[in-house]
């Protein structure tokens, strides 16, 4: 089963890597994902509508899958063997037919703030690891994501 979640606008911030959190939508249960500051930053980019002097790969992945007369439907995320995975949904208009895709699980969730598509979960997911938010939230100062500096994540 599947449950539709929504990003929290808070994370935890460490020197070298940040911890966000991802909400179920009309429910109280969360799951806590770890990402590099690279991507964080790439996250916090899109989140924040900053006008790049370059399109992201993951806009411009979304402009090519509507310049093919597609639309990205929704991002899935499950468990395979401890690790989070993720699948993305394709529907080619043209041929009325919806293709999956495996990504990395933090480029899906860039790729469906970008097209503004659903995020879900599975509910084997949330039973797994929801329990681990509780261990940083309770214990960490968090941040929101308009706070952080994105320049001081990029490394070039």
């Amino acid at each position: 089963m599947e449950i539709r979640v929504a990003l929290d606008n808070t994370c935890t911030k460490y020197p070298d890597y940040a911890i966000i959190s991802l909400s179920e939508q009309g429910g109280t249960r969360k799951v806590a994902m770890h990402m590099e500051n690279y991507s964080f930053g790439l996250l916090s980019l899109v989140l924040q509508n900053t006008d790049l002097k370059a399109p992201l790969v993951h806009a411009s992945l979304f402009h090519c899958v509507q310049a093919l007369q597609g639309d990205i439907e929704k991002i899935q995320i499950y468990d395979a063997d401890g690790f989070f995975k993720t699948k993305i949904f394709i529907n080619d208009r043209r041929a009325d037919r919806t293709y999956t895709l495996e990504i990395n699980v933090l480029d899906g969730i860039i790729i469906a703030s970008i097209c503004r598509c659903p995020i879900f979960i599975l509910e084997e997911v949330f039973q797994k690891y929801s329990d681990q938010v509780n261990l940083w939230k309770d214990n960490l100062k968090l941040r929101l994501f308009e706070e952080f500096d994105h320049t001081k994540a990029t490394k070039m």
